[in-house]
């Protein structure tokens, strides 16, 4: 343990913060979720040594992520739609040496972000039953809590 020292991973972020946000009125069918994440700055392996046509890794600035999702829900049916990515941040370029997949400088090993950007979504759900947990949250109006 004594002289031991301590590394930085290559991307792998210091600091990272993870937000959700889940809001339901009373006596309104519908309810959005909001799910954000903050990713700080991280440490890139040095592309030095690879000629500049083949360089894709570029130190990243901190950088958000956004997902978010609307719910309207009627009996056992809910519909719902939503939007991944919703800043549209991607990763130019993730994969270095893509352009000859079977030279030298081809290495995957270099996406640090994502790489798809922003896609929206919609689904139907049906419940076969209703839990017992949930009957505990209808009041005798028939309203849910």
């Amino acid at each position: 343990m004594e002289n031991e020292v301590k590394r930085t991973l290559p991307f792998i972020q210091k600091h990272r913060i993870t937000q959700t946000l889940s809001i339901r009125p009373l006596n309104f069918p519908v309810f959005f979720d909001l799910n954000a994440h903050w990713n700080g700055p991280m440490k890139v392996p040095s592309e030095s040594d690879v000629p500049e046509q083949f360089r894709t890794v570029s130190p990243p600035i901190s950088y958000w992520t956004m997902n978010l999702q609307a719910t309207y829900t009627k009996g056992n049916f809910s519909v719902y739609g939503g939007v991944e990515n919703v800043f549209n941040v991607i990763q130019r370029f993730p994969i270095r040496g893509y352009q000859d997949p079977f030279g030298p400088y081809f290495d995957v090993s270099t996406v640090w972000g994502p790489t798809q950007g922003a896609v929206g979504y919609i689904g139907l759900r049906y419940k076969l039953m209703k839990s017992q947990k949930e009957d505990d949250h209808t009041d005798h109006s028939g309203h849910d809590h």
